[in-house]
């Protein structure tokens, strides 16, 4: 009888948290896995009292504040439209706590690196936290979601901790070039903050454009390139002025000679008749639940194609539809134009659009196409090389391809 009214207690509480609060997680939207030659080093930083745990599972005892790792990958060599695969584990953490680690396992071996003292023994695989530890040996590619957890002995009665105000869980990444001797980096993902309709693993709304609590740094999908863009009202006495996300986002093209270019792209969303309703849940790794969009180039006259650096828009190109994540060369964008030697010699700039995905599946096909939502994405633009300018140096940067830069 007391098993029976603790595990009602507890579905109470599991019931409670998923219906009004969403949980306390991160993502890092790019990792990359390749032991000797690609590393990504993740720090994580907890400020969670691990009294939280007291907190939510009474009057249950005996559950530890941990931090749930979950890696979506695949292999490099996969297509832009393959699945991903998961592999997770949890390691314990502490208040005001910082790891440090290497997914691909080559420093310190995937353990928690600069003579860290805390003790990370508890979960598959412990102490380790790289994706070769789990048995993921082959070069990938991917993202991760950190959350924080509360778990226990007792029915296997795990509880997400909650996110009420205060961010407590945050991160940063140095993905590393190791036979270049490169290296860029990005902040994590923070996820919503409780919205209506924004799941416990949400990045991303289903509507254009932001709305409160959700991450700023998401691509929208489907807004023209070219003015004139949809008004917003402005204070009295001023003219309206553009939404910020209804202008797609302009980048520089460094010539192919000089630059490797690459387009890294995480989907946030998707709808299918053949799952149920609209996903935003990034945990989710079902094949036909993971999140799709596609990917284009559009030229200053507004269509697809890339403007050169004499003020010529050039159309051509490829669409790329993605699914989970992908590495999208810019010569895969650019198609035909790849070839051209004003493209090769002097590059140029385009806009970046995102598109509704396609349908790839027969039970999609239920409906007459995918639904039409806002199919986001986390776009970054990689670009590394040994130009002519640099002496044979190698030059390495990013940039994150955002929705709005500047406050609506």
């Amino acid at each position: 009888m007391r098993k029976l009214i603790l595990a009602l207690m507890l579905s109470v509480l599991l019931l409670g948290f998923t219906t009004f609060a969403s949980a306390e997680t991160i993502m890092f939207p790019y990792i990359n896995s390749n032991p000797g030659n690609l590393s990504s080093i993740v720090s994580v930083i907890n400020t969670q009292n691990t009294g939280i745990c007291d907190l939510l599972a009474a009057p249950v005892g005996g559950h530890q504040l941990v931090l749930h790792y979950r890696y979506f990958t695949k292999p490099v060599t996969a297509a832009a439209i393959d699945p991903c695969t998961e592999v997770n584990f949890s390691r314990p953490t502490t208040f005001n706590d910082i790891v440090t680690f290497d997914v691909a396992g080559v420093v310190e071996g995937g353990n928690a690196m600069f003579n860290d003292a805390t003790n990370y023994m508890g979960g598959a695989g412990a102490p380790g936290f790289d994706l070769p530890n789990q048995g993921v040996t082959t070069a990938e590619r991917g993202y991760m979601l950190v959350t924080q957890r509360c778990e226990g002995p007792i029915l296997n009665a795990d509880l997400d901790v909650p996110l009420y105000i205060a961010d407590n869980l945050d991160g940063e990444i140095m993905l590393l070039d190791i036979v270049n001797g490169a290296a860029w980096g990005y902040n994590a993902v923070i996820s919503h903050k409780g919205l209506a309709g924004m799941g416990a693993y949400a990045f991303s709304s289903f509507a254009p454009g932001l709305i409160i609590g959700a991450t700023t740094d998401l691509l929208p999908d489907g807004w023209a390139g070219m003015p004139p863009f949809v008004l917003q009202s402005a204070p009295p006495f001023l003219p309206p002025a553009p939404l910020p996300w209804t202008k797609l986002q302009q980048v520089a093209i460094y010539p192919p000679d000089e630059f490797t270019t690459r387009f890294f792209v995480t989907p946030l969303v998707m709808a299918s008749p053949a799952v149920p309703g609209v996903t935003n849940d990034m945990s989710e790794v079902g094949a036909l639940q993971q999140k799709r969009t596609r990917i284009r180039l559009i030229d200053g006259s507004g269509v697809q194609g890339i403007t050169d650096r004499d003020e010529n828009p050039r159309s051509g190109g490829n669409t790329v539809h993605v699914r989970c994540v992908a590495g999208i060369n810019i010569q895969d964008l650019a198609g035909t134009l790849a070839s051209a030697t004003w493209f090769t010699q002097q590059g140029g700039w385009a806009s970046v659009q995102l598109a509704d995905p396609l349908i790839i599946d027969p039970s999609e096909a239920i409906l007459p196409g995918i639904p039409n939502i806002s199919y986001n994405a986390i776009v970054f633009k990689l670009e590394y090389g040994t130009p002519s300018f640099a002496g044979g140096s190698m030059i390495n940067t990013s940039t994150l391809i955002r929705d709005s830069r500047m406050v609506p």
